[in-house]
């Protein structure tokens, strides 16, 4: 347990692996992540990831050298963890070198013709930027291999979002080519550095069946994945966090003005509302009864998969840490049949630095907590 809480104590953002080609809001900690796959399950177990976010999970596991299932029900989280989680040959880094060579040209004399406004809730920004991104996120279906071209919208998506994202004034398009030369740099320095092995126990090169990924609502995955019932070893996620919202779907213009636009670029339906992404809404009471409803029935269908002796190992923040909420959480568990490994080693608490969570908070209280609860199925 001395690895798990040395872990939880560590805000530094990881920098191993691939974990940085995007960073997924609300992602779990790669630290205590790998202390939890190291710490409960062995080489070669298959695990599961039912809210796989940003495929911090994948990474963790198969650097690791086991298997993993991961579910999300956004097609958006399940495109960012097959880009971070799947490996890229060297023929197909070169080649993504050379797409990336060729799209700095053609940007640093592109001026968009007849150019295109962003527009957000009525209103229109942008239209010289937010036009210059569309034909980037173009070009890249110019790329034949699937896995090169899915590292090539992680680009376009990073490009995107820190020229638009959060900025109270968009970046005029101009300097997009700036953007797009250091998320490159980024984003190739990452890739070398997995291919060449970072560390000795960093697998990035694994077998082709070691990563499934499935975009499916969680209460659905005894069914999508009856096959692997009783099978799985170790369960390893971070559920949404009732009463809490995380814009995982959207970004934000001008002061919060909120754009579907990631959904857009990779052409994904962007109609659901947040709720949708997080099992309730940001009026606390109503989040409250929806989501113990709805995270029932995911534990549920999450207990079926479970190997007897299996261990549940999650991360979870609840708007107040006034001690109800993670009673109403333990009853949760308990009521679906997961035991605690013992009662002191039940739950770690930890406080989250730099995180932007929208929920009705103690004034008091400077940082979010989380809890990492440890339990398993009898």
């Amino acid at each position: 347990m001395h690895r798990i809480n040395e872990a939880a104590s560590d805000s530094a953002r990881a920098r191993n692996l691939t974990h940085r080609l995007y960073r997924y809001p609300a992602s779990m900690s790669p630290m205590i992540t790998r202390a939890l796959i190291e710490k409960y399950s062995n080489r070669g177990d298959l695990l599961l990831d039912p809210f796989c976010g940003g495929g911090t999970s994948a990474v963790e596991a198969l650097g690791l050298g086991r298997k993993i299932i991961c579910s999300d029900i956004s097609p958006f989280a399940c495109f960012i963890t097959r880009a971070k989680a799947t490996p890229l040959h060297n023929k197909n880094i070169e080649k993504f070198c050379d797409w990336i060579q060729k799209e700095t040209v053609i940007l640093e004399k592109y001026k968009p013709q007849n150019p295109i406004p962003l527009e957000v809730n009525g209103k229109q920004y942008a239209p010289l930027t937010y036009s210059t991104i569309l034909k980037l996120i173009r070009d890249t279906e110019n790329i034949s291999n699937a896995n090169t071209r899915r590292l090539a919208k992680i680009v376009v998506l990073n490009v995107a979002r820190r020229s638009i994202d959060g900025r109270s004034k968009i970046i005029p398009y101009y300097l997009v080519s700036n953007v797009f030369k250091r998320v490159s740099q980024e984003v190739i320095a990452d890739i070398r550095k997995c291919c060449n092995g970072a560390r000795p126990d960093e697998h990035y090169f694994f077998e082709r069946d070691s990563l499934k990924v499935i975009n499916c609502d969680a209460k659905r995955l005894a069914n999508r994945l009856s096959e692997f019932k009783n099978k799985i070893r170790l369960v390893v996620t971070s559920p949404p966090y009732p009463g809490v919202h995380v814009l995982y779907n959207r970004w934000q213009v001008h002061g919060r003005r909120e754009t579907d636009l990631p959904f857009r670029l990779l052409g994904y339906n962007s109609s659901r509302a947040a709720s949708f992404y997080t099992l309730g809404t940001r009026n606390s009471h109503e989040a409250s009864e929806n989501y113990q409803d709805q995270m029932g029935r995911v534990l549920s269908s999450i207990y079926e998969l479970m190997a007897p002796g299996a261990v549940f190992a999650q991360v979870i923040a609840f708007p107040k840490n006034d001690g109800h909420h993670i009673t109403e959480y333990e009853r949760l568990m308990k009521n679906t049949g997961f035991k605690p490994l013992q009662p002191n080693l039940m739950k770690i608490q930890r406080s989250v630095p730099n995180r932007k969570w929208y929920t009705q908070i103690d004034k008091n209280k400077k940082q979010p907590i989380e809890h990492i609860f440890l339990n398993r199925k009898a």
